[in-house]
Order: C-alpha cells, then structure tokens, then sequence
C-alpha cells in the first residue's frame, strides 16, 4: 500500500480540526439525511413497523461485536501496513460476515420466541445477505483515514447515504410497511461495497499470513466493542423482551433523537482524532493535551444539543414525529440526560487503543456494559421502559469515578485539569435550562412557533453563559477561541 506523508508536531493539530470538520460534515449530512428520511417514514410507517426492525437490528448488533476484529482500527495504528496486511484484513472481515450470517439464521426461531413476534424469523433470515455484502466491502478505503483524506471519506459515505434514502423513502411509499427499512438498508449496504470498489484501486484477495497479527490486537478491540453494545444498545435488547412491538418502536425512537446529537459529533471527531493521534501516541503530553482539547470540544457542541432536546421535546415530537408518537416524550426527556452525561466518556476508547492499552480500554467498556445491562433489568422489570431508560442514566453517572481513576493513571490527568476542560460547557448548559424555565416565552397555539422561540431563546442563553465562561477563565485556547477567530475572518471577509 501506499506510504503516507507524516505528521509533524506543529502540524498534528492542524490535521485533527480539518479531519474533525470533515468527519463531522460528513456524519451530519449523513444524519441530515437520515433524519429527514425518519421523519418521513414515522409519517409513513406505524412504531409496530421501526419495533420490528430495531428487534432484528439489535441482535445483529449483538452478534456482530463478537465477531468485529476491528480490522480498520488495526490497520490504522500500523506505521507501515503491508499489501498482505490489508488481505488479512479482508480475509478477516469476510469470515466475520460469514459466521455472523449463519449464526443470524441458526438463532432466528430463538428470537422470535423472546420477542413473541415471528415475524423477526423471516426478518433474520433476510437480512444475512445484509451482512454478507458488508464481508465483501474493500478494505482498501481505510486508506482515507490513514492517509488524513477525510474529503474522499466524506464524499464516499455521503453518495452511499443518498442512495439508501431515495430507495428507502420510494419503498416506504410502495409497501408501508417494515420491509421498507429492511430494502433500504440491503441497498444501501449494496451500494457500499460496489462503490468501494469503485473509488479505491485496491483488489483485495484471500491471505491468512497475517491474521495471527492481527489478531493480538483484535481480540481487545471485540472485548472493548461488546462492552460498548451492551452499553448503548443493550437497553433496546431489554425493551424487546419488556414490551411488545410498539413499545419497542418507541423507545428505540426515542433513544435514537436523544443520542443523535452526541452519536452524530463524537463518533466523527473520534474518526478524525485516531488517526491523528496515533502519529504522536509516543509523546504522552501531547496525546494528554489532544484528549482534554477534544473531550472540551465536543461536551461544548453536544450538551447543548442534548440538554436543548430534553427541554423541548413536548413541542419537538409532535411537530417532527406526528400525533401518534406521543408516548416517545417522556423516555427522549430521560434518555437525552443519559445522553449528556455520557459526554463525559467520549473518547477514553480512542486514546486508550493509541496508546497501546486495548484490553484496559476493553475492560473499561465491559465495566459499563455490565453496569448499564444490570441497571435496566432491575429498571425495565420495576417500572418499564421509563426504568429502562432510568437505568442508562444511573450506570453513566456511576462510571464517572472509574474514569477519573482510569485517566489519572493512564494519561496523568488529574481531576482538577479534567473539570476544567469541560466545566464550561456543563455551566453554560445549565444556564440555558434555567433560563428557559424561568422565561417559557410568549404563550401560542402554535407549537412550531412556540418551538422555534424555545430554540432561539435557549441558543441564545447558551451561547452568552459560555462565552462568559470563558471571560471568566482567563480566555483558554480552546473552541471558543477558534469560534471568535472564524468569526473574525468572516467578518472581515464581509467587510
């Protein structure tokens, strides 16, 4: 494969902002997209029709960390990766998508007994064709994160994303029912694997050599990867079992609005950020100071989002959603707060894998997966889906001493240096929600007017409570600082 340019060290930060503006632009027309095409469908399509799916999906998931050797996580890290490197990877990928599709079809009647819902049988069964065109994607792309050429990235992923919306959107249209979800993910993973081959020169072939290699540090990597599932998707793995179809439908709905903007920014910036990073991973204060820039960086673009999303969600769901999707409020309510408080984990796996620690990155994970799947048992069993959804923000919020203990000893970061990093953004956010509580804003009918004077309002307050935050601090470098710097430039563009 090709060699890339390297990175010096007054260059490293710049690649991470431009990697992080274009993984972030390209993760948000994506979920731009995304988003407009669930709205679309939740006016087409009954939460009986997303429950299903989202049942089928969750335990695709399920099996899939098990099999996730993380090969692009692998390859990335590598300084100089060989031609039969990359066919390990690929021979490596292709038997994952294999054995996850027969186990998919072996347990199909398992799942459709656990969620009483037999459809979820033939559900299962078609969608292995799903996983096995995933097997087959060229994992020569990985070559535009290792290289830093997220424009070639973004512009892949985006025309992928624009080919599942218009085929799903048209098959909604037609069939109005979940089989419309179910064609537009097929296509659009069809769609991912033919373009792979067409945007990348590399033609992979089968090669065993390297795969003992790899494996050394895969095997942290699906450790790490089924901690994380059972932390984010574990809860609807429980809805499944605690409710029917419907209840199902809402709840992963909900789960979905209230985690997208944190989903939708960190894993972005967490894209542009390994690679980055892993050029200066033998340097531990420059890895410890990307992390704190990063970690404040992305609590000042999320929480507001999520905090805003609790705040408003009583305008929000009727107004993008309809009528019928009433009972998602209270759990996009509790689940957004789950999703601020999570803010606060972002990026350790990264920095950890850079550094050379998979399996205290992996043990981390699994310590939350089996923390959050306890809480939402004993949640969802009690209460419901509320509890469930209850559950997820206790777990979070008990992970947040492990986390000051993981990093001191890592990356000697004390706590004082950590609040200080994001104390801004949790400063601002509260701020904005008092603010909006106090001043609810001109009483309308209207719940799209009322909705837009609640966002404008509360972006408002946010935006002076963090600036003042940031006065206060004695003017850090940090996001702020490159805000005022763009605004400037743009101004005396104007002017």
């Amino acid at each position: 494969m090709t060699s890339e340019p390297p990175v010096d060290s007054s260059g490293y930060r710049r690649h991470m902002v431009i990697g992080t503006l274009w993984t972030v632009g390209m993760r948000w027309a994506m979920r731009g997209i995304g988003l407009i095409s669930t709205l679309i469908l939740a006016r087409l399509l009954a939460p009986e029709d997303f429950g299903m799916v989202a049942m089928v999906m969750v335990l695709l998931a399920f099996i899939g960390v098990f099999l996730d050797f993380g090969v692009e996580m692998v390859l990335i890290r590598m300084s100089q990766p060989s031609r039969a490197h990359y066919d390990a990877a690929f021979t490596l990928q292709l038997i994952q998508a294999v054995v996850t599709a027969l186990l998919l079809v072996l347990v199909a009647p398992l799942a459709a007994w656990y969620y009483d819902e037999p459809a979820v049988q033939t559900l299962m069964w078609v969608l292995t064709l799903y996983v096995l065109l995933s097997g087959l994607e060229n994992v020569g792309i990985i070559d535009f994160r290792r290289h830093l050429q997220f424009e070639r990235d973004f512009r892949f992923m985006v025309m992928v994303k624009l080919i599942a919306f218009v085929c799903t959107i048209s098959a909604a249209f037609a069939l109005r029912s979940y089989w419309a979800l179910v064609l537009g993910m097929t296509i659009s993973r069809l769609a991912a694997t033919v373009l792979s081959y067409y945007v990348h020169p590399f033609r992979p072939r089968l090669n065993l050599s390297h795969i003992p290699e790899l494996w050394r540090f895969s095997k942290w990597l699906i450790a790490g990867n089924v901690g994380r599932f059972f932390e984010y998707k574990g809860d609807i793995l429980i809805a499944g079992g605690v409710s029917d179809a419907r209840g199902t439908g809402m709840y992963s709905l909900g789960h979905e609005l209230a985690t997208l903007p944190a989903h939708e920014l960190s894993e972005p910036i967490g894209r542009a950020l390994y690679p980055v990073m892993s050029r200066i991973n033998n340097d531990i204060a420059r890895v410890r100071g990307a992390y704190l820039q990063t970690v404040g960086a992305t609590a000042t673009l999320i929480l507001p989002l999520c905090i805003g999303m609790a705040l408003v969600a009583e305008d929000a769901v009727p107004v993008l959603l309809g009528p019928g999707w009433s009972e998602v409020i209270p759990l996009l309510q509790i689940l957004a707060l789950y999703a601020a408080l999570r803010t606060l984990l972002t990026h350790v796996s990264d920095t950890l894998n850079v550094l050379g620690l998979p399996r205290t990155a992996a043990l981390f994970w699994l310590g939350q997966g089996g923390l959050t799947m306890l809480a939402c048992v004993i949640g969802g069993i009690i209460w419901g889906l509320p509890g469930i959804a209850w559950g997820n923000v206790v777990a979070t919020a008990c992970m947040v001493v492990p986390l000051l203990i993981l990093l001191r000893v890592t990356l000697q970061l004390g706590v004082a240096r950590f609040i200080q990093a994001i104390w801004r953004p949790w400063f601002a956010a509260g701020v904005m929600a008092l603010g909006l509580w106090l001043f609810p804003g001109i009483d309308t009918q209207w719940v799209l007017l009322s909705l837009t004077q609640d966002v404008v309002l509360g972006a408002g307050i946010y935006v002076l409570a963090l600036f003042l935050g940031w006065l206060a601090s004695g003017r850090p470098n940090g996001i702020e600082t490159l805000g005022l710097q763009y605004l400037g430039r743009s101004f005396r563009i104007v002017k």
